[in-house]
């Protein structure tokens, strides 16, 4: 089994910085679009921008979403990051509440938009907002509670299970920022443009792989 991390291609932007980040922590990340491949890595990162919808559809039919199941299945560790985060839910509802797309259901939950969530201020939620732990981690060593990182997103990741999060951010109502279900791991913000901070939670995230 090959010690490089997999970065998921499935079309939907981002890989290069996430790989550029994982490269300048010392470690090495490969790129991977065909879902035989997955099964050849320890670890892989989700990441992503994009829709819900077109993403799991995509990934339905190229067989990616069931190689990315039957990966953490296995007990390796999966990364989502952003749009890979909440592609990790039970449900998206991009297309609308009355036509919920299933999910990788990786993490029990449901993604809904911000809007239906409350939130009256500016949509997509763009910029630095504080990260507030609700959960002792070791993905949070150096990492103080509180301290920014950096968010582009329109929806929000609700998790069945209060013990499924991790850490939350504030836009005018509390949003979900990590979640985490067993080998499962997700980020709504981007720590590969969340400066220091950012690269620390990655470092931490590959050191417990």
């Amino acid at each position: 089994m090959t010690q490089s991390i997999a970065i998921i291609d499935y079309g939907c932007g981002n890989l290069a910085s996430v790989q550029k980040a994982i490269t300048a922590l010392g470690f090495t990340a490969e790129m991977i679009s065909d879902p035989s491949a997955l099964d050849k890595y320890g670890r892989a990162i989700l990441p992503g921008v994009g829709n819900f919808n077109a993403a799991m559809n995509d990934m339905t039919q190229t067989g990616l979403a069931d190689s990315i199941k039957e990966f953490c299945r296995s007990g390796k560790p999966l990364l989502g990051i952003c749009l890979g985060m909440q592609l990790l839910a039970s449900s998206g509802t991009e297309g609308g509440t009355d036509d919920p797309v299933p999910g990788l259901d990786l993490v029990p939950g449901d993604v809904v938009s911000l809007r239906s969530m409350g939130v009256t201020l500016s949509v997509p939620h763009v910029g630095w907002n504080g990260l507030q732990q609700k959960q002792t981690s070791e993905l949070f060593d150096g990492v103080p509670d509180g301290t920014d990182v950096y968010f582009v997103h329109s929806y929000g990741f609700c998790p069945d299970k209060s013990d499924c999060l991790m850490a939350t951010t504030e836009h005018e109502v509390e949003v979900s920022a990590i979640v985490k279900k067993d080998n499962v791991t997700g980020c709504q913000f981007h720590p590969e443009k969340s400066s220091k901070i950012g690269y620390r939670i990655l470092q931490n995230w590959v050191s417990l792989c």
